[in-house]
């Protein structure tokens, strides 16, 4: 019996040790490759649920306050009525009635709007910094105009004009005045005869 009991003292030894291994090591492979930031614009369906659910995107505080509210509230009610009847006080249970019903719900209120202002100004916060990566990756993948190839109108000159010709000296370009193809290193259209506006 003894023998029993230590054998099974080991193994419940041995399974929070492996447990704990795998929890930690589960819980990192989590965190720096599922839970990523520059994986969630991969992520589609079912897995960006799941992603958004795994890093607090989606926050289940303000129903289970919310919920949690309406039952004080009408415990709270409630109890106010038993105040009224039960209490032997006679006239002292009208003014408990009161207090309860008006003062016990006004705190009630005024303890689920302060933490739903937390909960707010953290969703707030969450959807600003979700858009605002949006935005930056929208602004990051812009694509390049293709109307002449080789010529990048996303990029900066320093002086607030966009076109900066990011061509190599064999890229392919087209004429501004004709549309043929030509190269970059051309000083004029072989078509037209106009000069390379991007050879300069």
């Amino acid at each position: 019996m003894y023998n029993s009991y230590y054998m099974s003292m080991v193994g419940t030894i041995i399974f929070f040790i492996v447990a704990i291994i795998v929890a930690i090591v589960g819980a990192l492979l989590i965190n720096f490759l599922f839970l990523s930031p520059k994986n969630e614009y991969k992520y589609k369906g079912f897995v960006l649920k799941l992603y958004q659910f795994l890093r607090f995107k989606k926050l289940f505080a303000e129903m289970l306050l919310r919920i949690m509210y309406y039952a004080l509230t009408i415990f709270t009610t409630l109890f106010s009525f038993y105040a009224l009847f039960a209490f032997p006080f006679g006239a002292m249970n009208f003014i408990y009635f009161l207090l309860i019903i008006v003062f016990g719900n006004v705190i009630l209120r005024v303890l689920y709007e302060f933490m739903l202002v937390k909960l707010i100004i953290c969703k707030n916060t969450s959807e600003i910094n979700y858009k605002l990566g949006t935005d930056k990756k929208s602004d990051d993948e812009r694509p390049v105009f293709e109307d002449f190839q080789g010529f990048d109108y996303t990029a900066d000159t320093g002086n607030g004009n966009y076109g900066n010709a990011v061509q190599s000296a064999n890229e392919d370009i087209f004429c501004t005045s004709c549309g043929h193809k030509m190269k970059s290193s051309d000083s004029h259209c072989s078509n037209c005869g106009a000069p390379n506006s991007f050879n300069k």
